[in-house]
């Protein structure tokens, strides 16, 4: 099995259309059914209408997405936020990066409550700025390598993002 090749110029470019054809059907129908199975899951639990969302100190940033018909409430703890979802008094949490909320669940040593049974519903492209104001003067930030390092690699990362 293998041992066997096309001889000629045209049967070897043939076989090489045929691969790639093949390569590209199973491709195709690998995305087509990855995008039904995310589309079929997600559709019925991704709306916010009449939903009370959960967000911590986070408000003014999404409020304008979500108030079209959805509560928000707003929590001061990470773990009285999670909580929430947890006994479903409230319908969605709403964390600014998914890695926060990674983080806060794999740390044992944090305290959070188990969750069971969730999912990322949905996923909002905010895209904000902070602010940020910068003195002169003794100690200033300005002649601080260590807070350039810091500023470079944080805008970096947003800018790649």
């Amino acid at each position: 099995y293998g041992d066997k090749a096309p001889k000629s110029i045209i049967a070897r470019i043939l076989c090489i259309i045929w691969m790639l054809a093949g390569a590209i059907l199973l491709s195709l129908f690998t995305a087509n059914t990855t995008s039904i199975i995310t589309a079929s899951r997600i559709g019925k639990n991704s709306q916010t209408m009449g939903k009370k969302i959960g967000v911590v100190n986070m408000k003014q940033f999404v409020q304008a997405e979500l108030n079209l018909g959805a509560h928000i409430i707003e929590y001061t703890k990470v773990e009285a936020a999670l909580e929430a979802l947890n006994d479903k008094s409230i319908d969605r949490l709403l964390f600014p990066h998914y890695l926060d909320l990674l983080f806060f669940m794999s740390d044992p040593n944090l305290g959070m409550p188990v969750l069971s049974n969730i999912y990322i519903a949905k996923e909002l492209d905010k895209s904000f700025q902070i602010g940020m104001v910068l003195s002169h003067g003794n100690g200033s930030l300005l002649s601080n390598q260590d807070f350039y390092t810091c500023l470079e690699i944080m805008t970096s990362r947003i800018s790649s993002e």
